[in-house]
C-alpha cells in the first residue's frame, strides 16, 4: 500500500470514478451545463473520489498489498499472450470448419 505503484492505480480509480459520476450527475438529471448547481456537483464528485480512495484502501489487503484490486491479476508475458492468442485463434478456425 506504501509504494508508488499503489498510489498510482489508486489516484486513476479515483479520477475514473469521479468522472463516471460527473457524467451521470448530468445524464440523469438531464441537466444544462448552466443549471448546475456546481456547490451539489463538487461535493458529489469530490465524495465519489474519496469513496473511490477508502475502496483501493480497503482492497490493499485482499490479494496483493502492492495494488489497490480486490482480485488477483495474472499477469503473462507479452510473448506468451502472443502465442495463447495465436494457438486459440487457429483452434477455433479448425473447430469452426473453414481450416
Amino acid at each position: 500500500m506504501w509504494t508508488k505503484e499503489f498510489w498510482k492505480q489508486t489516484l486513476e480509480r479515483a479520477i475514473k470514478t469521479a468522472a463516471q459520476v460527473a457524467l451521470s450527475f448530468w445524464v440523469v438529471g438531464q441537466t444544462g451545463i448552466l443549471d448546475v448547481d456546481w456547490q451539489q456537483f463538487w461535493s458529489i464528485v469530490g465524495l465519489s473520489a474519496i469513496a473511490s480512495v477508502l475502496t483501493s484502501l480497503v482492497g490493499s489487503g485482499v490479494n496483493d498489498a502492492d495494488t489497490p484490486s480486490m482480485v488477483k491479476i495474472q499477469h503473462i508475458p507479452n510473448a506468451e499472450l502472443d502465442e495463447h492468442w495465436h494457438d486459440e485463434v487457429h483452434r477455433k478456425w479448425r473447430e469452426s470448419g473453414e481450416g
